[in-house]
């Protein structure tokens, strides 16, 4: 049912309220009693100038029967002439339209029951109003399940307000004869606020994305400030888009707003307009482009050899004036970097580049060599990237993204690997800032207790004088620091009183646990995981193509202009 059709349904049912007899509740619609108290007021005027029109025509019968000839006796009376017998058929007239009303309510005295059984057939017990009123409760709630999703699509507000109006209902449902008044005002208000209620469910606005429109509002900005590439007019019809945009309140933005301002900025970034001198310029952006695709090492030459002759097939175009070309030409440059893809073959030459460096072949072989001298929660990481490098350089392995996160991935561990004696200073550094910070605590509510962290400290204090001592063994240094990170781990805390309400029920804390050893293994793991996300260098899917037109010459075309990587600039 319709939320309107709620509204009606819950007006009609209060009207239907009436009144308590003696023999159970009276129940009379709006339209039957207002017609009834109108033909009551009709019937007593009627009988008021019935009673008139009686007291007036005794004296004229009376008279009558005076003036009626006696048989024998002589006539005194005159004749009526012609006037006065007109002047006397309207008083007539009169006379039979004011006892016309006389009739109708003779009438209804004759029937004095009719009234009276028109309120008994009207009339109910107690017992059958509760259930009138019960059902129609349910009726409505029913209705209104049908237009409710729920409480979480609603605003928090709206959904109290709709929660209080049902409880009133359901409340009524329980014992109708609580609210019983005899013009239902009670109930009539309960229904009210329920249908008011539900109508005025507020649904949470739904959230749209803006990834597009940030997309965009970036790419405008890059093109605003490079406006000795483009023409004046163009850039400023993007500043006028720009400035409806209020980027403070992006995200407050609705669904047809966010669309109507990215239909605008696409209709202008689809078609810059470039001056001649800007074309020119673009040229020189795409030969760098071209550079660093060639540098990475990880495209076919065949692939580069051709996007070089197009850019300089577009260079000589616009030497000679001919922009159209130029235009041309450039577009299907950019194309192609946009759409060039990665070499397997490249990529393996990479690999194998990285395995014969001498420094990372030096640093393998030294890890080999005196594990020792290391941190063995680091090393691990590049002995296992450096052999996958040197497996895959020599395989028949064709899955470039494969490939290409062996590459990235030897160089990051490469730059996570840490002489012992950096990761022991680390170390100590760590450790120092946690007993400092724990020793308040220790032996109330939270803290270690004292046994424990006496140990710690204990450890602490032996694994310094240790690494004072030249002569210390490594093997020893490494087996002090796991067992103080493993007390570290265990260490016992003692717990927090709290005082808990019983008529509260208790809040669900997460466990507590103990703090981990500073060392790197974690670190090294997730800076794996991290970098086996990073965005690859040279990833064409990285570039951004854009369609720019050429005026001053009145020649129209299509250029493509390509955003350079943070990777590629460093």
């Amino acid at each position: 049912m319709k939320r309107k059709q709620l509204a009606a349904l819950g007006l009609a049912i209060v009207m239907a309220v009436g009144t308590v007899g003696t023999s159970g509740i009276t129940v009379m619609a709006a339209e039957t009693q207002t017609a009834g108290t109108e033909a009551e007021k009709e019937s007593q005027n009627a009988e008021a100038e019935s009673q008139t029109q009686e007291d007036l025509s005794a004296p004229q019968q009376d008279e009558q029967q005076t003036q009626q000839p006696v048989v024998g006796e002589e006539q005194d009376q005159q004749p009526v002439t012609g006037e006065e017998l007109q002047t006397q058929q309207p008083e007539k007239e009169e006379q039979q339209e004011v006892q016309q009303p006389e009739t109708e309510s003779d009438q209804e005295v004759q029937q004095p029951g009719l009234e009276q059984n028109k309120e008994e057939k009207e009339s109910m017990t107690e017992a059958e109003f509760i259930a009138m009123v019960q059902a129609e409760v349910d009726g409505l709630l029913a209705d209104a399940d049908e237009v409710i999703f729920g409480p979480l699509m609603y605003t928090e507000q709206s959904w109290k307000v709709y929660e209080a109006a049902k409880a009133e209902m359901l409340a009524l449902r329980a014992d109708p004869m609580k609210y019983y008044d005899p013009d239902g005002t009670q109930i009539y208000g309960i229904f009210e606020r329920f249908v008011n209620a539900v109508n005025g469910l507020e649904l949470i606005p739904e959230v749209v994305d803006k990834s597009e429109l940030y997309e965009l509002i970036a790419l405008a900005d890059q093109i605003v400030s490079q406006a000795e590439v483009y023409a004046p007019d163009y850039i400023q019809a993007l500043k006028n888009v720009l400035a409806t945009i209020d980027r403070n309140k992006i995200e407050a933005m609705t669904q047809a707003e966010t669309a109507q301002a990215v239909a605008m900025l696409k209709q202008l970034l689809q078609t810059p307009v470039v001056s001649e001198s800007g074309v020119i310029k673009l040229i020189e952006e795409s030969r760098q482009m071209l550079e660093q695709l060639k540098v990475s090492g990880l495209y076919a030459d065949q692939d580069l050899a051709t996007i070089q002759t197009l850019l300089d097939e577009a260079q000589k175009a616009a030497d000679s004036a001919n922009w159209n070309e130029a235009i041309e030409k450039l577009n299907m440059a950019n194309q192609k970097m946009t759409e060039i893809p990665m070499s397997a073959e490249k990529i393996k030459e990479a690999l194998a580049g990285k395995v014969a460096d001498k420094e990372y072949k030096d640093l393998y072989e030294d890890i080999k060599a005196h594990p020792e001298n290391y941190d063995k929660n680091t090393t691990g990481f590049y002995v296992e990237s450096y052999d996958q490098a040197k497996a895959l350089s020599v395989s028949n392995e064709t899955d470039v993204e494969k490939l290409y996160e062996a590459l990235q991935q030897i160089e990051f561990a490469k730059s996570t690997v840490m002489k012992l004696e950096d990761s022991m200073k680390n170390f100590m550094e760590d450790m120092e800032k946690i007993l400092e910070s724990e020793r308040k605590n220790v032996g109330k509510a939270g803290g270690f207790t004292k046994e424990d962290f006496d140990k710690m400290e204990a450890l602490y204090n032996e694994l310094k004088e240790l690494l004072a001592n030249p002569d210390t063994e490594k093997a020893v240094l490494q087996e002090r620091v796991e067992a103080l990170n493993n007390l570290l781990v265990t260490a016992e805390r003692i717990e927090k009183e709290e005082t808990v309400d019983p008529e509260q029920k208790p809040e669900q804390k997460p466990e507590q646990k103990p703090e981990q050893k500073p060392n790197k293994e974690e670190e090294k793991n997730e800076d794996k995981k991290k970098k086996s996300e990073a965005p690859k260098t040279g990833d064409p899917a990285s570039i951004l193509g854009l369609g720019v037109m050429l005026i001053g010459s009145g020649i129209a075309g299509a250029v493509g202009l390509r955003k350079k990587s943070e990777d590629s600039e460093e």
